[in-house]
């Protein structure tokens, strides 16, 4: 990464993105919720990970020094599988303004690399967050609060039963420094830098 223009902020964010297969299996289940857009206004991702830090703009002269101090805070972090929670919303089910899907197995480490970067941010003055970590994958969007609380009890009904397949297991490799560039049909994000996690 050069230095380039010091002037000139990017948008970024630390997160666990997704492999295609498990990208394509959950745009599969949003596009089996068409109701959601249709009641509610609901406007689904196009792609899914699960954020760690939102930095918001970045200096050019900052990313090189943020990269640096990310790949020293996550050395040593091990590879681990993440799989399917429920589905929750923010800020809450009753007044829905995002939905999103929780995780099972793989929530005490992403809850752990959350407080590395958040540690590793701060000096750089990006303050922590003012509420505890969850990890989750926004599924959708909604421009009013929605009322989802009977609508993801049953969806959450339907996944411990059975009745409904949440996505497939996969193994969290790395972590990484991703540029999101908004464009009207929606963000475009682009990784910068990669940490990689050491075999399990």
């Amino acid at each position: 990464m050069g230095s380039g223009d010091a002037s000139l902020k990017r948008r970024l964010f630390v997160a666990l993105m997704f492999p295609p297969s498990v990208q394509e299996e959950i745009a599969k289940r949003c596009a089996e919720w068409g109701e959601l857009k249709q009641a509610f206004g609901g406007r689904f991702a196009r792609e899914f990970h699960i954020t760690l830090k939102f930095l918001g703009a970045v200096s050019e002269e900052q990313i090189e020094r943020l990269d640096e101090a990310f790949r020293a805070a996550l050395e040593g972090m091990v590879s681990f599988p993440v799989t399917a929670g429920e589905l929750g919303a923010f800020p809450t089910a009753s007044v829905a303004r995002v939905l999103w899907w929780g995780t099972a197995e793989g929530t005490e480490p992403l809850q752990e690399a959350a407080r590395r970067v958040e540690r590793a941010a701060e000096p750089f003055g990006f303050p922590p967050e003012g509420r505890p970590f969850v990890p989750h994958v926004t599924l959708a969007r909604f421009r009013r609060p929605a009322a989802l609380r009977r609508w993801i009890e049953q969806r959450n009904w339907e996944l411990q039963t059975g009745s409904r397949q949440g996505f497939s297991e996969f193994q969290a490799l790395e972590f990484a420094l991703v540029e999101s560039r908004l464009r009207p049909e929606g963000p475009l994000y682009t990784p910068l830098a990669t940490y990689r996690l050491a075999a399990a």
